[in-house]
């Protein structure tokens, strides 16, 4: 099964282009694409409250199950206590 993935790409990156980021998100099953408006090669430094927003947000919904109506769905029980 694919692995939850998130690419954050800074849209003005001048190291590395916009669309590498594009295309390597685009070759990872299921991947994400962030892109981060004005800013550059490091966006988790240069637009850190941006990149703290798309993280958040990511791993909210992979901790999520999809729906609480499908069988087996839901978050994982403990184990009993011993």
């Amino acid at each position: 099964p694919p692995v939850p993935t998130l690419v954050v790409w800074g849209t003005g990156d001048g190291f590395t282009p916009l669309k590498v980021g594009e295309a390597l998100a685009k070759s990872i099953p299921g991947a994400q694409f962030a892109p981060i408006e004005e800013c550059g090669h490091l966006p988790q430094i240069e637009a850190s409250d941006a990149f703290d927003f798309q993280l958040t947000a990511f791993l909210d919904r992979i901790s999520r199950p999809p729906s609480s109506n499908l069988p087996g769905a839901g978050m994982l029980k403990p184990p009993p206590l011993r």
